[in-house]
């Protein structure tokens, strides 16, 4: 995002983490660069001139604005990546149904099904603001998620650290 790109079809099989720890994302086939600011152009993809009413993007990780063919922007993207740590916590996805227009229908409709304990509240409180209907109340930048991540992470390794070691000793 920082170097005006928005990916468009950021999933679960676009992200790798190497050996080293390095989270990459990969195919940018359906990239877009943008301007500074939000862009207003659409997220459509043409086919051929007879087509063009294809929407861009994988269909359970697009963005209630992308379905409603507005613009996407960085805040689309957050939107995805919202799916993803909800589909990493819990193993399911946050909006479902057995039809295109069932999984339309939740994703511009319904909340997500609550993930309680196990899942830390900060953390679920950070999938939840990516799944805001209204990208004005998602995180705006990559990097406030990044900060966000990383103070639950901080918290949940500070809670860790002073759980008092219950081993008996022989």
């Amino acid at each position: 995002h920082d170097k005006g790109i928005v990916h468009r079809d950021l999933k679960s099989s676009n992200i790798v983490v190497t050996a080293e720890g390095l989270v990459k994302v990969l195919d940018f086939r359906l990239a877009k660069r943008i301007g500074s600011g939000i862009s207003q152009a659409t997220t459509w993809t043409f086919g051929s001139h007879d087509d063009r009413s294809t929407v861009s993007g994988t269909l359970p990780y697009m963005a209630p604005e992308v379905l409603r063919g507005e613009g996407a922007d960085y805040r689309s993207d957050l939107w995805a990546l919202g799916v993803v740590l909800y589909e990493a916590a819990s193993g399911a996805m946050p909006f479902g149904g057995r039809t295109v227009f069932e999984v339309s229908s939740a994703i511009l409709s319904e909340q997500p099904k609550s993930l309680g304990p196990p899942i830390p509240p900060g953390l679920w409180a950070i999938i939840q603001r990516c799944l805001a209907k209204d990208p004005i109340q998602r995180y705006q930048r990559a990097s406030e998620v990044q900060a966000a991540l990383e103070t639950v992470q901080s918290a949940a390794i500070i809670s860790n650290d002073s759980v008092p070691d219950r081993t008996v000793p022989t």
